[in-house]
This record gives C-alpha cells, sequence and structure tokens, in this order.
C-alpha cells in the first residue's frame, strides 16, 4: 500500500503497482518471448484454451513493453497448432487469408467444431479444408462461376 498511497489518480495506481510488480527486465522479455515461441497446442486443450494461453502470452509481453507485431502472432498462431491441422495451415498460407490474428483465431475454431461434429480427435485423420465464400478473397475465384479467374480452371467447393 506504501507505494500507491500517494497516488491521485486510478491510473498514477495502476502505474505505481505495474512498476514495483512486473519485471521489464530483458531476462523476463527473452524468458517470455521464448515461452510465446515455443508454445504448443496440448494434446487434451481445445482451441479456445490453446488460443487463450497465447493471448494471455502476447498480453504479458506487451505489458513489459515488447513489441509483438500481428504477422509474428499469426506466425506463432500457426507454429503452435498440432499437425492434424496442417491441410488448413496451408489453405491460409496458400490463399493469403493470414493476414490478422482475428481471422486466423476464427477459422482455427470453425476447424475444431467441424472436427468434433465429425467426431474426429485432433490428432485423428485430417479432413479436407472447407473455406466460407468471401467476395474479397485474394484467391481468384469468380463465385459465381466457380471458375479461377488466375488459371481458368474449374474450382471445386
Amino acid at each position: 500500500m506504501t507505494t500507491v498511497r500517494k497516488e491521485k489518480t486510478t491510473k498514477g495506481i495502476w502505474d505505481a503497482l505495474a512498476k514495483c510488480h512486473v519485471d521489464q527486465g530483458l531476462v523476463n522479455k527473452i524468458f517470455l518471448m521464448q515461452k510465446f515461441f515455443m508454445s504448443q497446442m496440448g494434446p487434451t486443450d481445445t482451441m479456445e484454451v490453446h488460443l487463450n494461453k497465447l493471448t494471455t502470452m502476447v498480453d504479458e509481453l506487451e505489458a513489459i513493453e515488447a513489441i509483438v507485431s500481428d504477422e509474428v502472432k499469426v506466425m506463432v498462431h500457426l507454429i503452435s497448432l498440432p499437425n492434424s491441422y496442417q491441410n488448413l495451415i496451408t489453405t491460409l498460407e496458400t490463399l493469403w487469408l493470414v493476414d490478422r490474428t482475428s481471422d486466423v483465431s476464427t477459422r482455427l475454431l470453425n476447424e475444431e467444431l467441424m472436427k468434433r461434429e465429425k467426431g474426429e480427435s485432433q490428432e485423428g485423420e485430417e479432413v479436407a479444408i472447407r473455406m466460407t465464400r468471401r467476395s474479397n478473397s485474394r484467391c481468384g475465384k469468380d463465385w459465381s462461376k466457380n471458375i479461377c479467374t488466375y488459371c481458368k480452371d474449374e474450382v471445386i467447393g
């Protein structure tokens, strides 16, 4: 209480507490970055639990003023997944649908839901990827004709 006694505003109290309790040193940044980059989805974790763990790690890094770009967040989201998500990862990379962390998180949650509905485990048989139809998709598909506007091949989906 002595550290916040002189503070008049809630921001002042918060800053004083953060200064006392958050280690912003290089060693702590390295430890948290390593923990973030090495994270893997546990065999019993749901996608929601896994994404919450990653978000918590990002919050911890940002609290010590370590900059984590959205691109880095997306990369860690994808590399932390088990092999059963490799088809989804490849599809997202191929179609350039990995712009924002929120897009990737939504697609991962949807993929897990589809797997659960089909009764598959996370390490089970891989499934063909169903992509949602987006009018602003960069894949080159003309949805009205099911033809790729780039290579003119018929697109299944």
